[in-house]
């Protein structure tokens, strides 16, 4: 990634004096103009984050995947903020373990 010029850098660095941030207040209102149009509920951006991990986990994505995607630097990391275990998944694993019981018992 490039570095920033010193113009440029002087220039960020005076438009956060006077609390203008260009960047990231422009990406939040998008989101919210779009949250709002498509009817989803008040939200943060980095909501989206967590939806992706918890649904990419659900879905059965390896951890390790889902560590790289989210830039995390270990896969111990993902699984504590994001590895919460949902009613679904908590009664597939259920689903699961009885199949192979009865599979085994030969039912």
């Amino acid at each position: 990634m490039p570095y920033a010029s010193a113009a440029s850098t002087a220039s960020m660095l005076a438009a956060r004096k006077i609390n203008f941030q260009p960047y990231s207040n422009t990406l939040y209102e998008h989101y919210k103009k779009i949250a709002a149009r498509i009817g989803a509920p008040d939200s943060r951006v980095h909501d989206l984050r967590h939806t992706f991990a918890v649904i990419s986990l659900q879905k059965k994505d390896d951890v390790k995947t889902v560590q790289e995607n989210l830039g995390h630097a270990t896969a111990s990391f993902t699984l504590d903020v994001y590895g919460h275990v949902s009613e679904r998944m908590r009664q597939e694993s259920a689903d699961r373990m009885q199949e192979y019981i009865q599979s085994v018992i030969g039912k």
